[in-house]
């Protein structure tokens, strides 16, 4: 099964790309639905599980959800303007929480946001979708050294 945990939501149309056994975690994406108890009726996606957290316990959220590794996780969250030590702090756990060649892949607008990764990701990949609005560019941090 794919396991896929993303925090923000942007990503939620990759869903639809997912085998049915793939379950799809979001932890800041549906912070105020959750909050009201709005989040299961909104989506009525089985393999969709709204989650009230931050972003930096990705660890604690894929085990609470009976996992100890995530394949992939995704990311639009502005880490240019997270208080500091937030974004450092985030790629951090994810890394510790992917699988051996799983990804994180963050999507954001400024290309800064590749050096959170760099300090934790020894592979990254670049790409840029021009038709975001609007466009952004794309990391994919991959965790190749199955050690660490």
């Amino acid at each position: 099964m794919t396991r896929v945990t993303n925090v923000l939501a942007g990503a939620l149309l990759a869903l639809a790309s997912l085998s049915a056994s793939a379950q799809w975690s979001v932890d800041d994406l549906m912070t105020a639905l959750a909050a009201r108890g709005d989040a299961e009726a909104t989506f009525t996606e089985r393999r969709f599980v709204p989650v009230l957290g931050s972003a930096a316990d990705v660890e604690a959220i894929v085990r609470a959800h009976g996992f100890d590794h995530a394949d992939y996780v995704l990311s639009g969250l502005p880490f240019s303007t997270l208080p500091a030590g937030v974004g450092p702090a985030i790629a951090a756990a994810t890394h510790r929480v992917l699988r051996k060649d799983g990804a994180f892949l963050v999507y954001q607008f400024r290309a800064r946001a590749r050096d959170f990764l760099a300090a934790h990701f020894a592979r990254i990949d670049k790409g840029f979708e021009w038709w975001n609005v609007p466009p952004c560019f794309l990391f994919w941090g991959w965790k190749d050294d199955p050690q660490a």
